[in-house]
């Protein structure tokens, strides 16, 4: 189901006026902010799952830990550990994603030259050719993507820089406080 963006901005705006009336003297655009990003990531998420699935038969799980391996670099290898925090994702769900990309030759264990007994998950030409090609796919051929492209510049700066702010505000309250 898709909506103009009128119609969306219209549900928003009603959203954010049924917790005002419910919650008198509560910011309704608090409330009106989390709707919107968790609607927003929904439909992000939707889109990368049917991506994935179609694209490569390939759980999202899976080739996110593809683009966190290409995102470090050359030479595009990282431990476990590195893995699960970075992708805020537990050991035991690393470990089975890596066996799956593993089987299909996308990645491979090799020695951590850094720590004796230790690996590192590394990525295969053949993982990189797919992390490249969904890159430029979502790049290109994302709703999301065409979307965000859509704005005027000053917009999308304003934007990127808003969620940045709220990342870092959350982690400094969770660090403090532990998250509720």
């Amino acid at each position: 189901m898709t909506s103009d963006k009128g119609q969306i901005f219209e549900d928003m705006r009603v959203f954010a006026e049924l917790w005002e009336r419910e919650l008198p003297g509560k910011d309704p655009g608090v409330f009106r902010a989390i709707g919107s990003l968790l609607r927003l990531a929904a439909m992000l998420e939707n889109e990368f799952r049917a991506y994935t699935h179609r694209r490569f038969q390939m759980h999202t799980g899976d080739m996110r830990i593809l683009l966190a391996l290409r995102r470090a670099g050359s030479p595009f290898s990282l431990r476990p550990t590195d893995l699960f925090q970075s992708l805020l994702i537990t050991s035991g769900a690393v470990t089975k994603q890596v066996e799956r990309l593993v089987r299909r030759g996308l990645v491979e264990r090799i020695p951590d030259p850094q720590r004796k007994g230790s690996w590192q998950i590394h990525l295969t030409d053949a993982g990189k050719k797919v992390t490249d090609e969904t890159v430029e796919d979502i790049y290109s051929t994302f709703n999301f993507a065409a979307a965000f492209r859509s704005l005027p510049p000053e917009e999308a700066q304003a934007g990127n820089l808003f969620l940045s702010k709220m990342i870092a505000n959350v982690d400094a309250a969770n660090a403090e406080n532990g998250p509720k």
